[in-house]
């Protein structure tokens, strides 16, 4: 039985980029359908098993931000990919920095290559994108070794998908960051620290929630106390929630599941 090559969904009011991208996937073995507008798009392909949109952020009807928020509540597992070229009013990279803060997993400024589409567009099949069966994927930020590892195999015990990090720097820099569905990360930490990395995740990331846990700073003499303060602190500057250490694996479960809506 032949394998059904994924689908992905390419918007754009251009027709030219249209069949330049749609070409450039067909070639790799992908099922490529276009669609002019969100609007067309919702309206032709909605009971099509789409995997990853890729889509304009420029264009006449909802256009490519708005539009974001549309397939995301049509389609709740798809990966996005959104590119840009820039408009009159607002750079490249403006508008794609408010696409990534909508909800897009992935951004292509254009011109773009032929590798660079391919790499978005595998990175999020890769990551279950569209799958029905997707498990929801955590990152855990976590300098100690020892608890980190403890996080990781709650989630693994949980069903969940989890990457990590040591660190807010390792985190923000790579690719970490990007496709996941909840972040976990301790306040206290050598370098950026939680809080100040909790405030450059909902600048640029705002759609993605924050758990934030803390057991305050060892030998502080008021661990309790200063606990307390920087989990109020992460939850003014932009945590979802907050969880208190030491917890057990049942707390921690109920918490994450309760943050994801399951």
């Amino acid at each position: 039985m032949l394998q059904q090559k994924p689908i992905v969904l390419v918007i754009d009011d251009s027709a030219t980029i249209r069949k330049l991208v749609g070409d450039i996937l067909t070639k790799n073995n992908f099922q490529a359908v276009v669609a002019e507008s969100v609007e067309f798009a919702l309206e032709n392909f909605s009971t099509m098993n789409v995997r990853v949109v890729v889509t304009d952020l420029i264009m006449p009807g909802i256009g490519g931000l708005a539009g974001i928020s549309f397939l995301r509540s049509h389609w709740q597992d798809v990966g996005i990919v959104a590119m840009s070229a820039g408009s009159k009013m607002m750079g490249p990279r403006e508008l794609l920095k408010a696409a990534r803060e909508v909800g897009a997993h992935r951004i292509l400024q254009k011109p773009f290559s032929d590798a660079s589409l391919l790499e978005s567009v595998n990175s999020l099949l890769d990551m279950g994108y569209g799958d029905s069966d997707r498990r929801e994927r955590v990152l855990v930020i976590e300098d100690s070794n020892t608890v980190r590892t403890i996080l990781c195999r709650y989630l693994q015990d949980g069903g969940f998908q989890v990457e990590q990090a040591s660190n807010m720097e390792q985190a923000l820099e790579s690719s970490l960051v990007l496709a996941v569905d909840l972040i976990i990360t301790d306040i206290f930490m050598p370098g950026q620290g939680g809080i100040q990395g909790i405030m450059t995740i909902k600048e640029n990331w705002p759609h993605i929630p924050i758990l934030a846990v803390s057991g305050g700073v060892s030998g502080s003499g008021g661990e309790d106390q200063s606990s307390d303060k920087a989990l109020q602190a992460a939850l003014k500057i932009g945590a979802s929630s907050v969880l208190k250490k030491p917890f057990t694996q049942e707390a921690f479960l109920k918490k994450v599941n309760g943050m994801l809506g399951n």
